[in-house]
C-alpha cells in the first residue's frame, strides 16, 4: 500500500508515519520542511506541501500519483503569521479531497478532533467542523473521519505538553477551577492502530469514529498521574478560580503568546468524552486505560526535562527580552556616561555619540524581536555576537572592567549561556 500523509512531521502525524513504515507500507510524507523530515524518516519519500499555498486541486494531482490512501493530520490551534487556520482546516484540505476524487484515491482518512460537534465558538472548532461536513458529502471515494480525545504518548505536544508542564511544577499542582474537566485519554498506539485498520479495511467505511480511551479521567487525576509517572514527589493541590484563569487567557490572547489561550481553554472546559463502544466494535482495537498507557511508555530523562522546561521557556524569553530592552533604555537615559566611556576608548565625540545611540537602539530591537518571536534563531545569534563584540572591545581597551564589582563584563557569560539555552529549546517539534 502506498500512503500519503499530510502533516507527517507533526506530533500525531509522525507517529502515524512511523506506524505505516513499521507495517511495511510505502509512505509519502507531505510536509512544509522537507529536509528536516527526510532526516526523521529516511525510508519514506518526502514531498513539499503547504495548505496555505496548495489550495487548488491542481496543486495536489501530481502528489497523488500512484497513491492508494491519503491521511490528513494537518491542523493548527490558531492562525499564526502566514499559517492561516482557514487555509489549514478548510481551503487546503478541501482542495486535497477534491483532487483525491479526480485521482480516484481508494480512501481518505481525516484526523479531526473530539468535541468540535458541540463547541461552536472557536475558529478551531468551526473550521474543523466545516471540513468534516465537506468530507461527508463525498460519494465517489471512501472516507473516514477520526475524532480522538486527548492523545498521549512517550513524546508530547500542545495540550499534553501543557499538562505535563503543570504536573512537574515543584511542590504544587495548580488546577483550573476544581480540575474536574473531563477527557478520555487515548494512547497514541491505539490511535495509530485504528488508522492502520481503516487504511487496510476492504469494505467501505464512510463514517465518523470517535476515538476515546476506556475511562473518563478528570484533569486533576491526569496531572497527579503524570506527576507520579515522572517520579516526582506528591504536591499540594492549589485550585485557581476560573476568573483568574480567564484573565490569564485574555492576556495571552492580547499578546499572542502563552501556553494557554482562549481556544485551548474553551476546548479544555468542554467535556471531551464519548461512547467507546462504536469504534471498538468497528475496529476491534481495545484501547488502553490511562495508567496502562503510561506504563507502556517508560519515563525518559528527556521527558522530565521537557516537562520542567515547558513553562520556563516563555519566562526565559521574556526575561532575556526585558534585559535587552532595559539595557537599551537605561543606556539612553544615562547617555552621557556611556558616550564618555566610548570617548575614553579614543573615539571622537560625534562618532562616540553615534556608536552609543546605535548600540542602544540595537539592544532594544533585539529585545523586541525576541518578544514578538521574529526569527528567534537569528535574533539569538545576533545577541550572542553583540555580547561577544562588546566584551572583546571593552577587554581590549579597558581590561580592568573584568574586576568591576558590579560585573560589567562578567555578567555577559551567564547571559550568553541563557541565550544558548533558549536556542537549544526553541523548537516545539
Amino acid at each position: 500500500m502506498r500512503v500519503l500523509i499530510v502533516g507527517a512531521s507533526g506530533f500525531i502525524g509522525s507517529y502515524i508515519a512511523a506506524s505505516f513504515l513499521n507495517d511495511n507500507h510505502q509512505v509519502v510524507c507531505c510536509v512544509r520542511d522537507v529536509e528536516k523530515t527526510k532526516g526523521r524518516f529516511p525510508l519514506a519519500e518526502v514531498v513539499a506541501c503547504d495548505f496555505n499555498v496548495d489550495i487548488t486541486p491542481e496543486s495536489w494531482i501530481e502528489k497523488l500519483e500512484n497513491i492508494d490512501v491519503v491521511v490528513n493530520v494537518a491542523g493548527v490551534l490558531n492562525s499564526s503569521g502566514d499559517n492561516k487556520i482557514d487555509n489549514v482546516h478548510i481551503k487546503g484540505p478541501q482542495a486535497l479531497f477534491e483532487a483525491c476524487e479526480q485521482a480516484k484515491i481508494k480512501r481518505i482518512i481525516h484526523i479531526s478532533a473530539l468535541g468540535i460537534d458541540d463547541e461552536k465558538t472557536t475558529d478551531y472548532s468551526i473550521t474543523k467542523k466545516a471540513t468534516d461536513n465537506y468530507l461527508q458529502t463525498i460519494t465517489t471515494i471512501d472516507w473516514v473521519i477520526l475524532q480522538p480525545s486527548l492523545v498521549y504518548a512517550s513524546g508530547c505536544y500542545g495540550g499534553t505538553s501543557l499538562l505535563r508542564g503543570l504536573a512537574s511544577i515543584p511542590y504544587f499542582i495548580f488546577l483550573m477551577g476544581d480540575g474536574s474537566q473531563q477527557f478520555q485519554p487515548i494512547h497514541m498506539s491505539d490511535l495509530t492502530n485504528v488508522v492502520l485498520h481503516c487504511a487496510k479495511r476492504d469494505s467501505e467505511i464512510k463514517r465518523t469514529l470517535k476515538i476515546v480511551g476506556p475511562e473518563v479521567v478528570a484533569v486533576k487525576d491526569i496531572l497527579v498521574s503524570f506527576r507520579e509517572w515522572m517520579g516526582l514527589s506528591p504536591a499540594l493541590i492549589i485550585k485557581i478560580p476560573l476568573i483568574f484563569i480567564e484573565l490569564m487567557v485574555w492576556i495571552a490572547d492580547k499578546i499572542g503568546r502563552g501556553p494557554l489561550n482562549s481556544t485551548s481553554y474553551k476546548m479544555m472546559m468542554h467535556p471531551n468524552i464519548a461512547d467507546k463502544k462504536d469504534f471498538i466494535e468497528f475496529t476491534s482495537v481495545v484501547p488502553k486505560t490511562f495508567h496502562l498507557g503510561l506504563s507502556c511508555d517508560p519515563l525518559t530523562v528527556q521527558s522530565l526535562w521537557h516537562a520542567r522546561l515547558f513553562l520556563l521557556k516563555p519566562l526565559l524569553k521574556w526575561v532575556l527580552s526585558l534585559f535587552w530592552i532595559a539595557s537599551g533604555i537605561i543606556g539612553l537615559v544615562s547617555s552621557k556616561n556611556g558616550i564618555r566611556i566610548i570617548e575614553n576608548l579614543g573615539f571622537a565625540e560625534s562618532f562616540a555619540s553615534a556608536i552609543f545611540y546605535a548600540t542602544c537602539l540595537l539592544d532594544i530591537m533585539l529585545g523586541i524581536f525576541l518578544i514578538v518571536k521574529r526569527k528567534i534563531t537569528i535574533t539569538c545569534l545576533i545577541q550572542i555576537s553583540v555580547i561577544i563584540g562588546y566584551t572583546l572591545v571593552l577587554t581590549f581597551f579597558d581590561p580592568v572592567l573584568w574586576l568591576d564589582p558590579l560585573g560589567s563584563l562578567t555578567k555577559n557569560i551567564p547571559v550568553i549561556l541563557l541565550t544558548l539555552v533558549i536556542l537549544a529549546i526553541e523548537s516545539d517539534k
